[in-house]
């Protein structure tokens, strides 16, 4: 199965956990997991629909992808 990780954030007003789940529905052949990202605990002041590509979340969530992409290599 093919892992993918899907990344929602509690300000977005467009990628909201209910349209998250109608965009993966059809993604059958997949092992998904989930986050939701609140941006306060991260310490950041908003992170939106397209914030997380900026460089001022980079320091703090930049770094959850690559543990996670890390975490699906084989050793």
């Amino acid at each position: 199965m093919l892992p993918v990780l899907v990344m929602g954030f509690d300000d977005d007003p467009w990628a909201n956990p209910e349209a998250i789940a109608r965009l993966m529905e059809p993604v059958q052949k997949a092992k998904i997991e989930r986050r939701e990202i609140r941006h306060a605990e991260f310490g950041l002041p908003a992170i939106g629909h397209m914030g997380f590509f900026r460089t001022r979340c980079a320091e703090k969530l930049w770094p959850v992808v690559g543990q996670w992409l890390e975490s699906q290599c084989p050793d």
